[in-house]
C-alpha cells in the first residue's frame, strides 16, 4: 500500500511540473534504473550474509531507523516474535502507517490522479513548450568529422548518435543490458570485490573473460539499432545520391561502437590496468579488435541486410537470431579461449594484435561490396 501511495504522489507531482513527454522519459529512466537494481540487488542479498556476521550483531534503534518503511515491518516480526518491546515503536508505525496512506490515497489521491491521467494528451502538461536550439559544430560533429570518411557517413553517424540518444524504446530494450552483465560478474569473477583478493588476481588472466563479456554491449545495441516505430521513414536512405549503403551501415557500426562500447570498454580497461598493470594492455587492445570484428561480422551476415532503424518493432522477433547466437555462443567463446592460449605462447598476443588489425582492416573493406539490391524496407 504505501508502494501505490508514494508512487501516485510521485505521479501527481511530475504530472504538475513537466511535460507530458518530460514525463513518459523520466518513467523510462526509472523503469530502466530500476531494472539494474533489482538485476544487481539480487546477486547482492544472498552474499551480504557471508559478509556479515549477523549472530553477533547488536540491533540499535536509531532516531533515522523510523523513516524507514522496511525497518517498520522488520521491528514488527522482532516484536511479534521475539517479544522484544523496544521495538513497539515500529510494530505501531507498520500498522497505523499503511492505513493512513489508504485512506489518504482512496479520499484525496486518487481522484485528483485520475483527473490529470485524463488530462494527458489533451493539454501542455503543465509547462509551456520549449523550442530547442541544436549545435551545428558540437561535439558529436566534430567526432563524426574525425572518424568518417565522407559527407553521407558523417550524416548516418550524427543521425544514429542523435536517434539513440531520443528513442525512449531503444533506451528500454538496449539498455538494461548494462544490469545484464552484473550477474555474470558474480558468477565467474568472485574475488573481483574482494580487495584483499586482487593481489592474487593479478597472477592469472581473469581480466580476459570480462573483456569479452563485454561484446555483449556492443552486439545488443547493433541488433537493436535496426528497429525503430518510424522505420517508413527509412525511404530516405535509398534517395541518397550514392551507389552503395556502405556509407549508412558503417556510419551506423561506427557511431554504436563509439557510443555505447567504447566507453563502457574504456572504464573496464581501466580496471584492468589498475590491478593486472602494463601487461595487459596488448591484451585490452586484441579484445577490442575482436570485439570490433565480431560487430562488423553481424552487420555483415547476421543484420540479414538491414538498414539502420529500417524495421519495424513488430518485426522484430520474427527476425532471425541464428546468427547473434553463434556470435554470442560460438564465436565470442572461441575468441576468448583463443586469446587466452596465446598468453602461453611467448610474443603470441603481440602477433595476435596485427594479425586482428589486418582482419579487421579485410572486413571493413568488404562493405564497399555492398549493393542497393541486396537491401530492402
Amino acid at each position: 500500500m504505501l508502494s501505490v501511495f508514494f508512487t501516485s504522489l510521485l505521479y501527481m507531482l511530475l504530472m504538475r511540473f513537466t511535460s507530458e513527454e518530460r514525463l513518459k522519459d523520466i518513467i523510462s529512466y526509472f523503469q530502466i534504473a530500476f531494472t539494474l537494481l533489482v538485476t544487481a540487488g539480487y546477486q547482492m542479498v544472498g552474499r551480504i550474509f557471508t559478509w556479515l556476521d549477523l549472530d553477533t550483531t547488536a540491533v540499535v534503534i536509531r532516531g533515522w531507523h523510523y523513516a524507514l518503511p522496511p525497518l517498520w515491518l522488520s521491528g514488527w516480526m522482532q516484536f511479534v516474535i521475539k517479544s522484544a518491546p523496544q521495538f513497539w515503536a515500529l510494530s505501531l508505525l507498520a500498522f497505523v502507517i499503511p492505513l493512513a496512506s489508504a485512506w489518504i490515497l482512496i479520499r484525496f489521491l486518487a481522484p485528483k490522479f485520475t483527473q490529470q491521467i485524463a488530462q494527458l494528451g489533451t493539454g501542455d502538461g503543465g509547462g509551456a513548450e520549449k523550442t530547442i536550439t541544436q549545435k551545428r559544430h558540437g561535439f558529436v560533429s566534430r567526432l563524426a568529422t574525425f572518424v568518417t570518411g565522407s559527407s553521407l557517413e558523417k550524416a548516418i553517424f550524427e543521425l544514429s548518435w542523435k536517434i539513440t540518444a531520443r528513442d525512449r524504446k531503444f533506451k528500454m530494450r538496449t539498455y538494461p543490458t548494462f544490469g545484464s552483465l552484473i550477474p555474470l560478474v558474480f558468477v565467474f569473477g568472485k574475488g573481483i570485490f574482494d580487495p584483499q583478493k586482487w593481489s592474487e588476481m593479478a597472477e592469472g588472466y581473469l581480466y580476459l573473460m570480462l573483456l569479452y563479456m563485454a561484446h555483449i554491449i556492443a552486439g545488443t545495441f547493433q541488433s537493436q539499432s535496426h528497429f525503430s516505430e518510424d522505420f517508413k521513414a527509412a525511404w530516405v536512405y535509398f534517395a541518397t545520391p550514392t551507389d552503395s549503403p556502405r556509407d549508412v551501415v558503417v556510419g551506423n557500426i561506427k557511431a554504436i561502437l563509439l557510443k555505447f562500447y567504447t566507453p563502457f570498454y574504456l572504464l573496464l580497461s581501466a580496471f584492468v590496468l589498475s590491478i593486472w598493470g602494463i601487461k595487459a594492455l596488448d591484451d585490452l587492445y586484441l579484445a577490442f579488435v575482436a570485439s570490433v570484428c565480431l560487430s562488423m561480422i553481424e552487420s555483415k551476415i547476421g543484420s540479414q541486410n538491414r538498414l539502420p532503424f529500417s524495421k519495424s518493432l513488430a518485426t522484430m522477433k520474427e527476425a532471425g537470431q541464428t546468427s547473434q547466437f553463434v556470435i554470442f555462443m560460438l564465436l565470442l567463446p572461441i575468441c576468448g579461449f583463443g586469446h587466452w592460449g596465446l598468453t602461453f605462447i611467448p610474443f603470441g598476443v603481440p602477433v595476435a594484435c596485427v594479425f586482428a588489425t589486418f582482419i579487421a582492416y579485410v572486413l571493413y573493406k568488404q562493405f564497399d561490396k555492398l549493393t542497393w539490391e541486396s537491401f530492402d524496407l
